[in-house]
Protein backbone atom coordinates (compact mmCIF):
# COMPACT_ATOMS: atom_id res chain seq x y z
CA UNK A 1 0.00 0.00 0.00
CA UNK A 2 1.33 3.39 -0.78
CA UNK A 3 0.71 6.52 0.61
CA UNK A 4 0.64 9.75 -1.30
CA UNK A 5 1.27 13.05 0.17
CA UNK A 6 1.49 16.00 -1.70
CA UNK A 7 3.82 19.01 -1.48
CA UNK A 8 1.01 21.42 -0.70
CA UNK A 9 -0.53 19.97 2.51
CA UNK A 10 2.89 19.13 3.88
CA UNK A 11 3.85 22.53 3.08
CA UNK A 12 0.73 24.13 4.58
CA UNK A 13 0.96 21.52 7.50
CA UNK A 14 4.74 22.73 7.84
CA UNK A 15 4.32 26.51 7.87
CA UNK A 16 1.09 26.30 10.46
CA UNK A 17 3.21 24.12 12.89
CA UNK A 18 6.04 26.62 12.40
CA UNK A 19 3.54 29.78 13.12
CA UNK A 20 2.39 27.86 16.00
CA UNK A 21 5.64 27.33 17.63
CA UNK A 22 6.97 30.79 16.73
CA UNK A 23 3.69 31.75 18.53
CA UNK A 24 4.45 29.55 21.92
CA UNK A 25 7.70 30.90 22.05
CA UNK A 26 7.03 34.61 21.86
CA UNK A 27 4.06 34.18 24.33
CA UNK A 28 5.67 31.72 26.75
CA UNK A 29 9.50 33.42 26.58
CA UNK A 30 9.94 36.79 24.69
CA UNK A 31 6.69 38.32 26.20
CA UNK A 32 7.42 37.40 29.92
CA UNK A 33 11.23 39.03 29.47
CA UNK A 34 9.36 42.45 28.04
CA UNK A 35 7.10 42.04 30.78
CA UNK A 36 9.80 42.11 33.25
CA UNK A 37 12.11 44.46 32.14
CA UNK A 38 9.52 47.45 31.42
CA UNK A 39 8.31 46.43 35.60
CA UNK A 40 11.88 46.98 36.10
CA UNK A 41 12.27 50.29 34.51
CA UNK A 42 9.42 51.87 35.73
CA UNK A 43 9.43 50.52 39.12
CA UNK A 44 13.20 50.44 40.58
CA UNK A 45 14.38 49.32 43.85
CA UNK A 46 14.81 51.95 46.78
CA UNK A 47 18.88 51.91 46.41
CA UNK A 48 20.35 52.10 49.96
CA UNK A 49 22.27 54.80 50.71
CA UNK A 50 25.79 54.24 52.51
CA UNK A 51 25.25 56.23 55.13
CA UNK A 52 22.19 54.09 56.30
CA UNK A 53 24.45 50.82 55.51
CA UNK A 54 27.17 51.42 57.89
CA UNK A 55 24.42 53.35 60.33
CA UNK A 56 22.27 50.10 61.11
CA UNK A 57 24.60 47.31 62.13
CA UNK A 58 25.96 50.18 64.64
CA UNK A 59 22.38 50.20 65.79
CA UNK A 60 21.64 46.56 66.43
CA UNK A 61 25.34 46.48 68.27
CA UNK A 62 24.16 49.54 70.39
CA UNK A 63 21.51 48.26 71.92
CA UNK A 64 23.00 44.81 72.70
CA UNK A 65 26.30 46.03 74.02
CA UNK A 66 26.47 49.06 76.27
CA UNK A 67 29.06 51.77 73.95
CA UNK A 68 31.66 52.88 76.38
Amino acid sequence: MIVGISRRTFSRRARFCVQVLALAVLVLYVLPKLLWFFWQLHNPEPKIRDNQFMEKPLRVISTNWEII
